[in-house]
């Protein structure tokens, strides 16, 4: 199928164009973000795509985004996502709002029969026969200017991701297809999957399965704290400390806490930001 294709970078631009389609129905939606020196998700690029044209948003030039959030809470046009999850946690971290509805191309594929999660490569090449190139998939998205292949590769992101929907929305024609349909697409729109929680960091933790009892506890004090500096900086929370060392210093907790604090200064320059949380913990026992 032929599209026109438009690249946007200005408030001017976006907004003209989503005027020009405010009788859209459906609309497909893919994003590309960095998240290698962050804690949270740094939005790069949006692409959408409609029956006969596709565009590629810079975020980091547009300044008025409000056409584009009036489009994602639009109830009457659908937002068409292929495996939704990061794509959504990252529009919830830079806009406070998830789009809606949704139709997520991966849930419709495993309503219908799919016996594991498909890719979006393999979901192409299975509904339309298209194998697609993978190697922009770890490109620097942030980077300006774009290069030729890493905006094609945009491009194909989205352009048969609409095309897929169309296949695949009147499918799901069971009631109990309906059913499961609704239910997981609904889960989609808890924001509790995108916000932090750092009560809660310690669940990816490497490792904690091996801890039980205090120094499980522990853990998961030292896991909340990582998370919170993590946010405070917005830095990766591998950068604060690794897992194997949250793990080392839980393992010692019932040892005065500079020596576990020894075990620590050798893995995280942050060390002494964890000392009131070990003290405390350890004075408690």
């Amino acid at each position: 199928m032929t599209r026109e294709y438009s690249f946007i970078d200005s408030d001017e631009a976006l907004k003209q164009w989503i005027d020009d389609h405010a009788d859209l129905t459906a609309i497909a939606v893919d994003t590309e973000f960095m998240r290698f020196r962050t804690y949270f998700s740094k939005l790069c690029l949006i692409q959408m795509a409609t029956l006969d044209e596709a565009i590629c948003i810079d975020p980091l030039a547009i300044t008025d985004f409000k056409p584009l959030l009036d489009l994602f809470v639009n109830p009457n046009i659908v937002k068409v996502f292929h495996s939704a999850g990061q794509d959504l946690e990252a529009i919830y971290n830079t806009f406070a709002l998830i789009p809606t509805p949704i139709f997520d191309t991966q849930i419709a594929e495993t309503v219908l029969g799919a016996d594991h999660l498909l890719s979006y490569q393999d979901t192409i090449e299975m509904r339309l026969n298209v194998l697609l190139e993978k190697a922009e998939t770890r490109t620097d998205w942030e980077k300006r200017p774009l290069s030729k292949s890493q905006i094609e590769y945009a491009y194909d992101d989205v352009t048969y991701l609409y095309d897929v929907y169309l296949l695949l929305r009147d499918q799901i024609e069971t009631a109990e297809e309906k059913r499961m349909f609704k239910e997981k697409t609904d889960a989609l729109y808890m924001v509790d999957k995108y916000a932090p929680n750092p009560e809660m960091a310690w669940m990816k933790v490497k490792g904690r399965k091996m801890l039980r009892g205090k120094r499980l506890q522990l853990l998961k004090l030292l896991a909340k704290k990582r998370e919170e500096i993590a946010i405070k900086r917005d830095m990766p929370k591998r950068w604060v400390v690794g897992d194997g060392a949250l793990i080392d210093i839980a393992k010692e907790f019932s040892q005065p806490s500079m020596k576990s604090l020894v075990i620590f200064f050798e893995k995280s320059y942050m060390a002494p930001e964890f000392q009131p949380v070990i003290d405390e913990f350890i004075s408690q026992q």
